[in-house]
């Protein structure tokens, strides 16, 4: 289901080659003008008539001539879908007028969408069928891709988790916003782990035997193991001096914590 293709006006296309360094260009420009990164927040109601934004789109509309499988590796693949999927939740807040949450916008994550190669890309496609190697958005849905579907190309050659701690949806529960750039790929996202699990999403409560956790690792934590993988991995980017508890956590109270779906802004 894709009804807001975002970027499907007409345009001459420029040379793939250059195309790449002007999106960038353009993502920068934005995240310049109107994204605060020390605090994770986006001003959506400057962007909306700012020239930046006016740039930005222009841009966009070249992704239907972008062949996202000349992208070549992991980090390529995973830094270029991570911004796309960021950037595209951003305009589409802007062009639907959203006030408060996305959820004013029934199915807004199906529905809105780019253009890119010739193929449609949800936000949904992005995340389930690209960043998370098709995997399904439930247990009870089907996979996003069929069997033949020509975006199984452009999928990341492997599933990250790191991945949650940078996708931003909108919402104040949402990771902080960040650019990804594919030769610092690996250092960015150890830093936008260790930034989300010592957030208030996650909390450690010993006296209580009790973690308090992100709703994330609720609806994505097949994507990081069984329990113990989780409490492992989220270990590894919390303070040293807390490895021996959360070695003990595989028997507490796991606690998942409202989400609140009010804008980033």
């Amino acid at each position: 289901m894709v009804n807001y293709l975002l970027n499907a006006i007409p345009v001459a296309p420029i040379p793939n080659k250059d195309l790449g360094y002007q999106l960038k260009a353009a993502m920068n420009q934005l995240k310049d003008a109107f994204f605060d990164l020390e605090l994770g927040k986006v001003n959506y109601a400057a962007m909306r008539n700012a020239p930046d934004f006016q740039a930005y789109q222009a841009i966009a509309a070249q992704l239907q001539h972008f062949d996202p499988t000349q992208l070549t590796g992991q980090h390529e693949r995973l830094a270029f879908w991570i911004n796309i999927y960021n950037v595209l939740v951003i305009h589409g807040i802007v062009a639907h007028g959203i006030q408060a949450s996305v959820r004013e916008v029934p199915r807004f994550f199906e529905r809105t969408a780019y253009t890119i190669g010739g193929q449609p890309y949800s936000l949904d496609t992005i995340e389930h069928g690209i960043l998370r190697r098709n995997r399904s958005k439930h247990w009870l849905l089907p996979r996003p891709l069929g069997h033949h579907d020509p975006r199984l190309t452009a999928m990341v050659p492997q599933l990250d988790p790191r991945i949650h701690c940078v996708l931003v949806c909108g919402a104040s529960s949402c990771p902080p916003i960040g650019m990804y750039q594919a030769d610092r790929l690996d250092t960015q996202l150890d830093v936008a782990a260790r930034g989300f699990v010592n957030s208030p999403e996650v909390q450690i409560h010993p006296a209580e035997q009790r973690i308090e956790l992100s709703k994330i690792f609720h609806w994505y934590g097949r994507d990081f193991g069984d329990k113990a993988d989780l409490l492992a991995w989220i270990a590894r980017y919390r303070p040293p001096q807390e490895r021996a508890l959360w070695a003990a956590a595989g028997r507490w109270k796991v606690v998942y914590r409202p989400y609140d779906w009010n804008l980033n802004q």
